[in-house]
């Protein structure tokens, strides 16, 4: 559901012409217990909605979009207490500045939205670009970050079980050159010796050559 969101925001930015790597990058950091999903698409541009009304997908009336039930914002409640989202923008919606607290010298192109499971309420908020750029050097996107992670829950997440899922949902727009996405396992210093092992591995579409229709 989470890269579902961030599919759908490269189909926005794609719409929008903004012209960039369309990459999804999914970090599962064992050390910090977090899962991170980030992409270099479109980023939010209805945080006044999905602030007040979170359970209500915009979607439904376009069927370019791989997700319309916001699920991507909510399934994350039977898993984990925390989802925090810092998206950059191409540009500030219009009517967003009248909406949220804005800080001076700030460009309020990146907003911060921190969402808890067991609060209907959500903080939005502009913060600097700074906190975005911590995450990735695209110039616009998403980076949702999934924390407090329900007992057990975490430890049941495994690289190659994310990796068998997304290429199986999503392989058809890999093959098609829609998206990349790559999948990280951050596992820190093997006995604290060396720098923290860092490998990406890039989902590939299925291989259906060798059947009949």
């Amino acid at each position: 559901e989470a890269v579902e969101n961030s599919a759908d925001a490269i189909i926005e930015a794609r719409k929008n012409d903004c012209k960039y790597k369309r990459e999804i990058r999914i970090v599962v950091d064992k050390p910090e217990k977090k899962v991170l999903v980030i992409d270099d698409g479109f980023g939010f541009q209805n945080v006044q909605h999905v602030s007040e009304k979170p359970f209500k997908s915009l979607k439904r009336a376009d069927a370019d979009y791989t997700g319309q039930f916001a699920r991507g914002l909510q399934a994350f409640r039977a898993f984990c207490n925390k989802l925090t989202f810092y998206t950059r923008r191409p540009k500030i919606p219009a009517g967003e500045l009248g909406y949220m607290r804005t800080e001076k010298g700030i460009s309020n192109q990146t907003v911060k939205i921190e969402y808890e499971a067991d609060s209907i309420k959500v903080a939005a908020k502009h913060v600097d670009d700074k906190y975005f750029a911590e995450y990735t050097n695209a110039p616009h996107g998403s980076v949702a970050i999934y924390e407090d992670w329900r007992k057990g829950q975490f430890e049941k997440l495994r690289k190659e079980d994310v990796i068998r899922r997304i290429e199986h949902h999503f392989g058809e727009l890999i093959r098609d050159g829609e998206i990349k996405i790559f999948v990280h396992e951050e596992q820190g210093k093997i006995r604290e010796l060396g720098p923290a092992q860092a490998r990406w591995y890039e989902c590939q579409p299925k291989d259906y050559s060798q059947f009949e229709r």
